[in-house]
């Protein structure tokens, strides 16, 4: 991504894995940018209020203006130290979540049909078949003066920046992308048929209240498996546990429709223009 080095602004047409991957040159250019919504999920778009290209539209014109539409907002990072030197670590950042447990094993899944399938049900489908050979593991969950969190066998776990992820599964309902805080949501080892009625839930945002569903909001956590498994963010993947999840408050410079309530800290992130 060269060309950005000479950019002012940065336009980006695609799903929550194109945001995810050029979230780095974007945040060390300290680039405002808009998404364009045209991946098989568009869940960070519709999390700042864009929808559709027309509403990708109406934020471009009122950005061209006046840039007085640009938002500061949070971005999530997943730290992974090397094998060979603890103290060096791989930083990966992330939009919308970071998770592990079945919804991982199943974005793998998804991950290889065609896109036209992931865009219509794609994780729905992969959920099925991965069930059937999912088994659960202890996840162990620190915070950053070691406290333990949770200790338990986990079906799901994931660290959430945006209200929703998987195509519209509103994991975390109370999210916020400009409150300094992820929010986590840790599903507890349940039957197999109780799990596929709680995914009915999630879609609905009713999962929050279940005796078997944890949600805690932290800045930074720690988490260890009892053996490695993989993690995935905004639907790729991305590290094996363990890992150090944290969250960069106002570390992106979004464009959003006029209007949005992530505009509430407007004139600082216009000062980045």
């Amino acid at each position: 991504m060269q060309y950005l080095y000479d950019a002012d602004v940065a336009l980006l047409l695609g799903g929550d894995g194109t945001v995810h991957r050029h979230l780095p040159e974007i945040i060390q250019r300290k680039l405002p940018f808009l998404v364009v919504p045209g991946g098989s999920g568009n869940d960070f778009a519709s999390s700042i209020g864009i929808h559709s290209r027309r509403h990708a539209l109406k934020a471009w014109e009122a950005f061209c203006t006046s840039q007085q539409n640009v938002a500061l907002i949070d971005v999530g990072m997943l730290q992974q130290a090397s094998y060979n030197n603890p103290q060096q670590t791989t930083d990966t950042y992330f939009c919308c979540s970071a998770y592990l447990g079945l919804d991982a094993a199943t974005n793998a899944l998804a991950n290889r049909l065609p896109r036209f399938v992931r865009a219509h049900g794609g994780y729905i489908l992969s959920l099925f078949p991965t069930l059937l050979r999912f088994g659960t593991q202890r996840v162990l969950i620190r915070d950053r003066d070691g406290n333990v969190l949770l200790s338990e066998d986990s079906m799901l776990t994931c660290f959430a920046n945006t209200p929703r992820y998987g195509h519209g599964l509103r994991i975390a309902p109370r999210a916020l992308l400009n409150d300094g805080q992820l929010d986590l949501c840790f599903v507890r080892r349940i039957s197999k048929p109780t799990l596929l009625a709680l995914f009915s839930l999630v879609y609905w945002g009713k999962h929050q209240r279940l005796p078997f569903v944890a949600m805690e909001r932290g800045r930074y956590f720690q988490v260890q498996t009892k053996t490695s498994v993989d993690v995935f963010a905004d639907g790729e993947y991305v590290a094996q546990t363990p890992v150090d999840i944290s969250i960069l408050p106002s570390a992106l410079s979004v464009i959003v429709p006029p209007g949005s309530p992530l505009l509430t800290r407007k004139s600082e992130a216009n000062s980045l223009l």
